[in-house]
């Protein structure tokens, strides 16, 4: 695998597969939309002065009657300037989204046809025929190291180009082809996400 490769390996079975970081992700930008719509409403469309005065035993106060007709537009410069930094941030976000997608469905191949590691969405898809079948979120990770080693033994020549700098990420020989473990890919991950 090439370098970054390791880690993105690493994050994709630590997000338990393509279904659960697409609905993790998918989450996290429908929360912080109803996160910036919520605080834009509660800071800048509610009059305030209007709930302390509508206190009291006769009173008939309503949201309705709070509410700051036109609110974003009746904001101040610096609001509306906040406002538009956030949503800048958020359209960034989505876009990001969007972009990683790709990425995650050639980790979503990697599993599925090269290691053989089936994501959980096609084990109920496909019935009961594979439940012993293993999914990214029940197997371990020292299998999926031993079966990404398998890999790199079986097709020595794709690999070959990398061997001298995994050799010495490994701190082995450059004349030895690296036979990869647990151990190495965590170095390798630790090593890729501190640089």
């Amino acid at each position: 695998m090439q370098d970054g490769a390791d880690g993105k390996a690493y994050s994709y079975y630590a997000g338990k597969g393509f279904w659960c970081i697409l609905l993790r992700d998918g989450l996290q930008l429908l929360t912080l939309a109803f996160v910036i719509g919520f605080t834009t409403f509660l800071t800048q469309c509610i009059d305030y002065s209007k709930i302390r005065n509508s206190v009291g035993p006769n009173s008939n106060g309503r949201l309705k009657d709070m509410l700051v007709p036109q609110c974003p537009a009746r904001s101040s410069f610096f609001s509306k300037l906040v406002l538009i930094l956030v949503c800048a941030a958020y359209a960034v976000r989505v876009v990001a989204f969007f972009l990683s997608i790709p990425n995650l469905l050639d980790m979503y191949r990697f599993y599925t046809y090269l290691l053989g590691v089936q994501d959980v969405s096609q084990l109920m898809t496909f019935g009961c025929s594979n439940v012993l079948q293993a999914d990214v979120q029940t197997m371990p990770w020292p299998e999926i190291v031993r079966l990404i080693g398998d890999i790199k033994t079986q097709n020595p020549i794709t690999s070959h180009s990398n061997s001298g700098a995994l050799a010495q990420v490994l701190g082995q020989p450059k004349g030895e082809s690296p036979k990869l473990d647990a151990h190495d890919i965590a170095k390798w991950v630790h090593l890729n996400e501190h640089s």
